[in-house]
Parts: structure tokens; sequence; C-alpha cells
């Protein structure tokens, strides 16, 4: 069976972690985006090549209710035919600001989960896990299935998400 790629969910309740961290982001450009610090860009919200702060915004408070919701990209799509119109943003590119943004937010999430000393003491050792697909790079599946321990500085590296599409 086909993963069909439009009805991709990330999660059906959101973590409260990774919904705090989106709704903390600052929408700006790309011109004030490359001015922050490195930093300071951990809390910016920016989409490539978009000028207009109110569509910065439409598109953020888009993105909460998706992850809010458990919203999946093909509905999230539909719901904002009228922005991705009107800033000319295709399926393609409208599917890498989705997926990127909710797969960080939910890793930051699911980082402060799992870095809860409680949960270290549990758990001190991590694996990494590659989606092993077609189109997996040969860096990434290489990883697949190693464990560090949850401090080892490999994770500033590797932890997810690392790389997109």
């Amino acid at each position: 069976m086909a993963f069909d790629e439009t009805e991709f969910i990330f999660e059906s309740i959101p973590f409260e972690e990774a919904l705090n961290f989106f709704k903390g982001k600052v929408p700006m450009t790309e011109t004030q985006f490359y001015k922050l610090t490195e930093e300071a860009k951990i809390r910016a919200f920016t989409v490539a090549d978009m000028a207009s702060l109110d569509a910065l915004k439409d598109i953020q408070d888009s993105l909460i209710k998706a992850i809010e919701t458990g919203q999946g990209l093909g509905d999230w799509k539909k719901s904002m035919k009228d922005v991705l119109s009107q800033w000319d943003i295709s399926g393609w590119r409208a599917e890498t600001i989705y997926r990127t943004n909710l797969q960080t937010s939910y890793q930051v999430g699911r980082y402060e989960q799992m870095t809860d000393l409680d949960v270290l003491e549990m758990r001190p050792y991590w694996m990494y896990v590659a989606v092993m697909d077609p189109h997996t790079r040969p860096t990434h599946a290489a990883m697949n299935g190693r464990v560090f321990a949850a401090d080892d500085p490999i994770w500033d590296h590797w932890y997810p998400p690392n790389d997109f599409n």
C-alpha cells in the first residue's frame, strides 16, 4: 500500500511543548531574519521569499491550528488555499513549509520531554531511527539503529529534524 503524503499527520494529540515553542515564534521577513544572531533565529518565524508580515502571520496561525488539532497536510493545504494562491506558493513549497515547521516544533517538544530529569534517569540512551524509505540519505541510513548516551555530543548534530526533504 502506497503512503499517501496528503494525509500525513504528525500527531493526533499535540505536545504542549511543541505548541508553546511554535506560538512563541515571531513572524519576520527574510531580510529581518538574516540580521538576527543564531540564538535569536530560533525564536523567529519566516518563510523564504515571503516579504509580507500579514501573510507570514496567516501562515503561522494556520500552522498553530494544525499543531493544536493534528491537522494533516492535505487538510491544511485546503484550508490555506486562498492564502497559498494569493502568495503564489506551489504545492511542493506549501508541503515544505508545513513539514519543516511542524517537524521542528514536534522535535523541540519531544526533546524537552526526553531531557526531563526523571525521563533521562529511566532512559539515559537514545537510538537514532531513520525513515529508511527510498529517499533516505546514505549517511542517515548508516546512523539507523545506532545508540548513544543522551548526553553524547553526537546529538548536537544528529538530533532530529536534521535535514529536510
